[in-house]
């Protein structure tokens, strides 16, 4: 992925930046007190680089993982319209949904 290199830098630069930030208010770090500014505006800045470049593919993962959930469903709704009608007549309507669901929640693991 493209942006694994940015995140993977982000995840070790986060930690570093806050134990500076955390370090600017001790009294002993007095004159480093404005320094800790610009490191807080820095990690807010880094959280939303983050946010912005990671959203869409998050969001785009989650995409495509509804329409193969959706596609499968069709699959197995499919495969059950063509189950003959000695078998239909054995099972009722809520052991069908049922079994279909099960189904779904396997492929969902």
């Amino acid at each position: 992925m493209k942006g694994e290199p940015l995140q993977e830098a982000s995840k070790t630069v986060q930690p570093q930046l806050s134990g500076r930030i955390i370090a600017s208010f001790d009294p002993v770090h007095a004159p480093e007190r404005s320094q800790g500014y610009y490191l807080a505006l820095g990690l807010g800045l880094l959280f939303t680089a983050r946010f912005m470049l990671l959203q869409p593919a998050l969001y785009g993962l989650h995409h495509l993982g509804m329409q193969i959930r959706i596609a499968l469903f069709s699959l197995i709704y499919k495969k059950t319209l063509k189950l003959s009608s000695r078998v239909l007549d054995k099972i009722s309507t809520g052991q069908l949904v049922s079994l279909m669901s099960a189904h779904l929640n396997k492929l969902d693991e």
